[in-house]
């Protein structure tokens, strides 16, 4: 079998009969994926965890199958059908409400779903088709990576200049690249927010942040991809989605633009967060070293 991107021997009507085939096997299961299912017929809308792992295979399959009909396109085709099909699978990741014991598992599906839309979307738009297939490949191998492993791989890192001078004095601490700058407005831990428990042994922190472009390009983000936290570990904590809106909080920031923003986290009550990490898509990381308990 030909692996995904890879050119497809025969002749023109053949190469085109084989994308036509994959772009309909890809729109017949978002059409299935996207109906309601009687999981949802718990009393609290949850689907159980057999449930979840069956809808999250089928719907990995199909975005894996979109992606590939992306990558198989020749420079110039139409994919305006493929990427609204991959979209869509993406709206429906967020709409679907796992079990409890997978919340941690579906975060973690959720960046992936994210990393693989945007990539989508940069090489629908890209004039040079090259680094943006390469992007939309990347984010398919970690995809993969993610069921095969159960480990997300980190956000493409490049290592940051020094962080900047001492924060105004409205923040705790503050860095920044030549592109970017970060601000930690405040903390809060734990944090309890309305309707959501932590699971035994772990509690919620909050961090309320503020992120300027300070580049000359437009700076895209998604909290819930772009932003880790690593502990005094060691450990890489990722974002905790509490609703709806922190599902789908993602866009571009004009330059000199700047957004306030709140990230979540589960993480244990005596664990003590030291670094938090911005890694866009695209852009030099900020790495913000957190302040002590005792500072």
């Amino acid at each position: 079998m030909q692996g995904v991107g890879s050119h497809v021997p025969g002749s023109g009507p053949v190469l085109v009969a084989w994308r036509l085939l994959l772009a309909l096997v890809v729109v017949g299961t978002v059409v299935a994926l996207v109906r309601p299912t009687h999981a949802s017929a718990q009393t609290d809308g949850r689907l159980t965890e057999q449930e979840y792992d069956t809808w999250r295979a089928d719907h990995a399959a199909a975005l894996d199958a979109a992606a590939a009909a992306m990558l198989a396109s020749a420079p110039g085709d139409d994919q305006a059908a493929t990427l609204a099909t991959l979209i869509a699978l993406a709206d429906t990741a967020a709409r679907i409400r796992p079990p409890e014991a997978a919340l941690g598992a579906h975060a973690q599906y959720l960046i992936a779903v994210e990393r693989l839309r945007l990539a989508a979307m940069a090489l629908a738009e890209a004039t040079s088709p090259g680094p943006a297939a390469e992007g939309l490949a990347r984010a398919q191998a970690e995809l993969r990576e993610l069921l095969a492993t159960g480990r997300l791989p980190p956000a493409e890192a490049v290592v940051p200049p020094a962080p900047a001078p001492l924060a105004p004095p409205a923040a705790i601490a503050q860095a920044s690249t030549e592109v970017g700058a970060l601000w930690l407005l405040g903390v809060q831990r734990p944090f309890t927010p309305r309707g959501a428990e932590p699971p035994a042994g772990q509690e919620f922190i909050a961090l309320r942040l503020r992120l300027e472009n300070r580049g000359r390009r437009a700076l895209a983000y998604y909290p819930l991809a772009d932003f880790t936290l690593i502990t005094r570990d060691g450990v890489t904590l990722h974002p905790t989605a509490l609703g709806m809106a922190e599902r789908v909080e993602a866009g571009e920031l004009s330059p000199g633009d700047a957004l306030i923003t709140t990230i979540t986290f589960l993480i244990g009550p005596d664990t003590q967060p030291a670094l938090l990490r911005f890694a866009p898509a695209s852009g030099a990381v900020i790495e913000l070293p957190l302040p002590t308990a005792e500072s």
